[in-house]
């Protein structure tokens, strides 16, 4: 079948993504009845192949480096925005405006890019960080916020490269401040959506490569349905996933 993946020495010689295919007697008609299937091939791809087209969430760790303040709409806004519908032009609605966005807060004590070349003085530096923290004026303008007045605090997280983004913070405003206060500065586990997040790009640190065995593999499915392509994987569990292909 040609499906076996050659052999080398070392584990960093044997990363592989994807074996060669073969003519599959998978019955899929149990699993996808009804529907015209032909053609199945299966695959073996790798942990790391499998990881990439995984389209569930993974965790990461970014660094919580502010947050998004919301403030509700004062009385009188919403009249403004309430008589903008009304007397609009020709009596049809213009199309409802945007919010303006959110306040950004952004930590006025920044880890900075750091040259450290042993862990025991990276750990060193980041104590310093912590006992500055507390100083930090962003921490003291979310603790004399009107909580009343506020609708939503996000975080605002910063990855290793410097990439900027959104993470929403679950509970009543009161959490929202205590979290940012707690974590401000520090790394903090976020979900990504699927590490596939752009055509050729993957989200590659939620990938165990330290545990990478190039023994492991899982299977991949090829059939054609009504005459266009279909893929999948077999979990482990024998169960079927759709994976995350985009051509």
């Amino acid at each position: 079948m040609g499906t076996d993946v050659i052999k080398h020495k070392s584990y960093s010689d044997r990363i592989w993504l994807i074996s060669n295919g073969w003519d599959s007697s998978l019955d899929l008609d149990q699993i996808f009845p009804g529907l015209e299937i032909d053609s199945v091939r299966e695959y073996r791809i790798s942990d790391l192949a499998n990881y990439m087209i995984n389209p569930n969430p993974i965790k990461v760790n970014n660094r919580l480096i502010g947050c998004e303040i919301i403030h509700r709409k004062s009385g009188w806004q919403a009249i403004k925005q309430r008589m903008s519908t009304v007397f609009s032009k020709n009596g049809v609605d213009d199309p409802p405006k945007a919010d303006p966005q959110g306040k950004l807060l952004i930590s006025s004590i920044l880890p900075g890019a750091c040259a450290a070349t042993t862990k025991a003085l990276n750990t060193h530096i980041s104590r310093i960080y912590d006992l500055l923290t507390p100083f930090d004026t962003l921490i003291q303008k979310i603790s004399n916020l009107d909580k009343a007045t506020v609708l939503d605090i996000n975080g605002i997280c910063e990855d290793l490269e410097g990439n900027r983004s959104f993470m929403r913070i679950a509970g009543p405003v009161e959490d929202k401040i205590n979290f940012i206060a707690h974590n401000l500065s520090k790394e903090i586990q976020v979900l990504v959506e699927k590490a596939h997040f752009s055509e050729g790009l993957f989200e590659m640190r939620a990938f165990d490569f330290q545990g990478y065995n190039p023994d492991n593999h899982h299977r991949l499915v090829k059939f054609t349905q009504n005459g266009k392509p279909v893929l999948c994987t077999i979990t482990h569990d024998n169960k079927f996933r759709a994976p995350d292909i985009r051509g």
